[in-house]
């Protein structure tokens, strides 16, 4: 028989305080972490981890509330789960980054066009000269 783990500075399993006021559940699944979510309240995000924990197929001695009777009450007690993958959390990383290199770009895309707006001017009327260009060959090929 595993030796008891103790809860933690929340008072439960899965569950911990984040420094914005709210908990964090989590559970462990062999080697992946799975993230739970953020609640506004402790007793839902302990809630989340036994629902969790229910479907994992943990002992009733490592949930929360073990006088639970099955997993369907565990699910309706609990708020929505949301199970976060190792590669979800990179997939989302990647997003981020990826939209970090397109906010730079913009950034300096303004950047240079404040520092040079003659060539701004050149541009706009480049490209106004095409659509005119491009208006009249269709209207030339409708005719």
């Amino acid at each position: 028989m595993a030796p008891h783990r103790p809860r933690n500075s929340v008072g439960f399993f899965g569950a911990r305080k984040r420094p914005a006021a709210n908990y964090a559940a989590e559970i462990s699944a062999g080697r992946q972490r799975c993230w739970l979510g953020t609640f506004g309240t402790r007793h839902e995000a302990v809630r989340a981890y036994d629902a969790a924990a229910w479907q994992f197929g943990r002992s009733r001695r490592l949930l929360n509330f073990p006088k639970i009777p099955n997993r369907e009450t565990a699910e309706l007690l609990a708020p929505p789960l949301r199970l976060v993958s190792v590669e979800d959390e990179r997939r989302h990383a990647r997003a981020v980054q990826q939209l970090r290199v397109v906010e730079a770009d913009e950034h300096r895309m303004a950047e240079w066009r404040r520092l040079h707006p003659k060539d701004v001017e050149y541009e706009n009327n480049y490209w106004a000269e095409e659509k005119g260009e491009r208006r009249a060959a269709k209207a030339f090929s409708d005719e």
